[in-house]
């Protein structure tokens, strides 16, 4: 098994996060809600989904702030195409991402990211875990102090984070 491999801990506060309430959980309202984000070129990530009643499902997707206008513009115009029953947005989250390789065949570098947040005291709306990275989506407010753990609980020190927020990476100076 190839060993884990963590580069960096990442936190951007430029993103937005759209739910879909009420999508009924049929395969052409799931194509409609990507359809729609492919249509405006919008990517995004991360993306969750669930079941809050039988039959129905919700799609919360979390998008560049930038984006959010076209998105929302564009789920509006599909909403007879995916049926769902409201359409909300929240500016008030951010995203911490720990970057690396092999993160997740390795369950406790998923449980050292759980628990470098919970000592810092940071909440986690939700999760998404891929082989490169590990990112959660977080209140805004506590994105920076987010990566920030991550940092010290992998060793990565002040110069392993950085910031997407509004800008190109740079390199934080002060915590």
């Amino acid at each position: 098994m190839e060993q884990p491999i963590v580069r960096g801990a990442h936190y951007d506060t430029g993103v937005v996060k759209v739910t879909l309430d009420g999508v009924p959980d049929r395969p052409a309202a799931v194509a409609a809600v990507f359809r729609c984000c492919a249509d405006a070129w919008i990517r995004p990530d991360p993306i969750r989904h669930g079941c809050p009643a039988p039959g129905l499902r919700q799609f919360t997707l979390v998008v560049p702030e930038s984006d959010t206008l076209a998105v929302v513009t564009a789920l509006g115009r599909a909403r007879t195409a995916i049926g769902y029953t409201a359409l909300s947005h929240d500016a008030g989250i951010g995203t911490v991402t720990l970057s690396g390789a092999a993160l997740a065949t390795h369950t406790r570098i998923i449980a050292q990211f759980f628990e470098a947040l919970a000592q810092g005291g940071v909440p986690v709306h939700f999760v998404s875990v891929t082989d490169t990275r590990i990112t959660a989506v977080t209140p805004r407010h506590r994105a920076a102090a987010a990566a920030q753990a991550l940092a010290l609980a992998f060793g990565l020190g002040r110069d392993g984070v950085n910031s997407s927020a509004r800008q190109p990476r740079y390199r934080l100076t002060e915590a």
